[in-house]
């Protein structure tokens, strides 16, 4: 009895699990076409910023119901009966709104569609895991300098700066990434290059 009932609870993990992994697969597949909507994202930002964000408030929420794994940025506290599939799904569509505000009425949509399947009390404590943790993920990233306005680019026209090039001589972009918080790398004056030989 005590085998069966230990199998039984694993396959209901597992089921979980599985479940979840297809409404992160979902989401994913939101912030893609979202990514690249015109206009969507701001022009001084890569997408990168929004992708990671919204992945790792998803992968905080999930995580969140086993605590299987160190945290990206923090646990939310689940009660009995959520739904980890409510949860995914409204950390994803709470970022995704707070980053790209513009598709504010499209990530809605989703998520109404999203939270169709799951009963109603389940859907009410999952979201509100996910939406403490997408609140969360966003206050860690406000202050990263991503969106911050690129800085004059200010270098002496020397060998081994950089310089514009022709034909169109553009001017440098991205001039604030230098001193904006990465996802892994602390810093990226951690792999500084060698300086031009003498």
């Amino acid at each position: 009895v005590v085998a069966a009932a230990a199998m039984a609870a694993v396959a209901c993990a597992t089921a979980a699990q599985a479940q979840s992994f297809n409404m992160v697969e979902r989401w994913h597949r939101v912030m893609r076409e979202a990514v690249v909507a015109p206009g969507a994202n701001p022009a001084t930002v890569f997408v990168h910023r929004p992708m990671a964000i919204v992945s790792v408030a998803m992968f905080d929420a999930a995580n969140s119901f086993d605590r299987a794994y160190h945290p990206a940025v923090g646990f939310g506290d689940v009660t009995a009966g959520a739904s980890r599939d409510a949860a995914v799904a409204q950390a994803a569509h709470d970022t995704l709104a707070a980053l790209l505000p513009s598709l504010r009425e499209r990530f809605a949509t989703e998520l109404t569609a999203a939270m169709a399947a799951i009963p109603q009390e389940a859907a009410r404590e999952g979201a509100r895991v996910g939406a403490a943790v997408a609140r969360a993920v966003l206050e860690s990233r406000a202050a990263d300098g991503w969106s911050r306005t690129p800085p004059p680019f200010e270098l002496p026209r020397l060998p081994g700066y950089w310089q514009p090039t022709p034909p169109a001589n553009q001017a440098a972009t991205f001039t604030h990434y230098p001193e904006v918080s990465g996802f892994i790398v602390s810093s990226g004056r951690r792999f500084l290059m060698e300086p031009p030989p003498s």
